[in-house]
């Protein structure tokens, strides 16, 4: 897939990065969902009053992994109504994926 991206921008072929296949803001559950949800009031009002540096220090303290942590296998699955629907949403868009990349996306209608 990536030579076809590069082969339509026009650019020289690209090796695979080493980390292409890490996972990136997988979604995860909350340990705790009440206090996830204050924490993430907390940090709303923060940056509201333009106080960035407080919830990058709570970053680098790795509060986030506290939160989260112990949840991540308790995702709740997409009922078949909403999947439905999101499907029906978003047509036009993967129509014209498809249409850009001359690729069939099937299987995101699935």
């Amino acid at each position: 897939m990536l030579d076809q991206i590069c082969m339509w921008l026009g650019v020289d072929r690209m090796r695979r990065p080493s980390q292409a296949d890490r996972k990136v803001n997988a979604a995860s559950m909350p340990r705790f969902p009440w206090l996830a949800r204050i924490a993430s009031r907390i940090t709303v009002q923060l940056h509201s009053a333009g106080l960035h540096w407080i919830v990058e220090i709570g970053k680098s303290l790795v509060l986030r992994s506290l939160f989260f942590a112990g949840g991540e296998g308790e995702m709740p699955s997409l009922s078949a109504e909403d999947r439905a629907f999101l499907i029906a949403e978003y047509e036009s868009d993967i129509d014209y994926i498809e249409e850009i990349t001359g690729r069939r996306l099937s299987h995101w209608r699935e």
